[in-house]
């Protein structure tokens, strides 16, 4: 597998097929979706404790971002509260000082955009895949973003920063800023990629859209409504409890061209109809869960087969790693569990805050 990164697209290519991912897709998503929740000091998070259900909450607040979204292949959720009172206490609790680097690129990002996500409370992703020729995957990203903010004031403050390096479009009643940025972003302290172009608008005064520009004007085409996801707010969902959902149609053509080891497994990827998934704290772990729905349970049972069957060759890579990789990725192993149910194929991994430690130890040694 190949890996090449320009300035608009990041690709990896695999047996003669080319797959491309705008990079200003990647660093919209992460930096909405992630980073926002990285811009409070572990020191000022506190829980809050209320009467309401959480899973009421959890309906109420993503789906309602969510619904805003328009027709698209996959969409990703973050109940940004819960991963500023949850999720990065745990991440972070050994290591105040990556949480302050963190900090230090939001805050950079806000001075160099306009755009605080500090003030968003709640982030939905879309992500509409084409398939321009053969062998050729591209992608094109909305975020609905929704919190405290004025969108006016956050629109103002980011054609103040952008020092004139934007344009307005106007498309029917609404403004569509398209900032030119050329920036490189440094996601979450770690990832540095490369943004040119991001269009916002303001939906309303406390919700933006941003992203690629078709699908920006595809957000204020959608009907007020009329749930082009319904199926997919549903599948990202499933976890009530979870910080970060997601759900996807896995398009039928996704696989065409790769050159798998085995037709076994070529069979098996491209059975495969829909995913989605979950991200939860659980006092102090961190449990993942994924699954893969194909179209019927004989299909499940081939993939789970292939699944259980790559657990187990992992368990032979995992001895040649180094001794605090190898402890981390056989404790992932252990702890991985494969399941069927009817015609899905679910995993779970539950992750303790140790390991996670260990892991956020790993990734500021090679950001070094």
């Amino acid at each position: 597998m190949l890996l090449t990164e320009s300035a608009e697209f990041a690709s990896f290519q695999s047996k003669g097929v080319l797959v491309y991912i705008k990079l200003k897709s990647i660093s919209l998503l992460a930096c909405l979706g992630l980073a926002i929740t990285a811009a409070v000091p572990l020191s000022a998070q506190t829980k809050t404790r209320t009467v309401v259900s959480s899973k009421q909450i959890a309906g109420a607040s993503l789906n309602d971002a969510a619904a805003l979204l328009p027709s698209s292949d996959a969409i990703l959720t973050v109940d940004v509260k819960r991963v500023l009172n949850d999720a990065l206490p745990l991440f972070f609790a050994d290591d105040p000082a990556a949480l302050a680097d963190v900090n230090a690129e939001i805050q950079k990002f806000k001075t160099e955009t306009g755009l605080d996500p500090r003030s968003f409370d709640r982030v939905a992703v879309g992500v509409k895949f084409q398939f321009p020729r053969q062998g050729v995957i591209t992608s094109d990203t909305v975020a609905i973003a929704r919190g405290t903010f004025q969108a006016g004031a956050i629109l103002a403050a980011g054609k103040i920063a952008a020092t004139g390096k934007y344009e307005e479009q106007k498309y029917g009643a609404s403004t569509i800023y398209i900032f030119n940025l050329n920036k490189n972003v440094k996601m979450l302290g770690l990832v540095n990629t490369r943004v040119s172009q991001l269009a916002v608008v303001a939906i309303d005064k406390n919700t933006l859209a941003l992203g690629d520009l078709n699908m920006v004007k595809a957000t204020l085409d959608s009907k007020k409504g009329s749930q082009p996801n319904a199926e997919l707010i549903g599948l990202a969902s499933r976890s009530p409890e979870a910080f970060l959902g997601f759900g996807g149609n896995v398009p039928a053509n996704i696989a065409d061209g790769i050159n798998f080891p085995s037709d076994q497994i070529s069979q098996n990827v491209k059975s495969i109809r829909q995913v989605y998934g979950s991200a939860t704290v659980a006092g102090t772990q961190l449990d993942v869960f994924a699954s893969a729905k194909t179209n019927n349970p004989d299909e499940a049972a081939s993939l789970n087969d292939t699944l259980i069957g790559l657990k187990q060759l992992g368990a032979m890579v995992v001895s040649q790693l180094k001794v605090d990789q190898r402890k981390l990725a056989q404790n992932a192993l252990d702890n991985l569990k494969i399941d069927v149910a009817g015609n899905e194929v679910q995993l779970k991994l539950s992750i303790p805050q140790a390991d996670i430690a260990t892991l956020m130890r790993t990734v500021g040694k090679k950001k070094a």
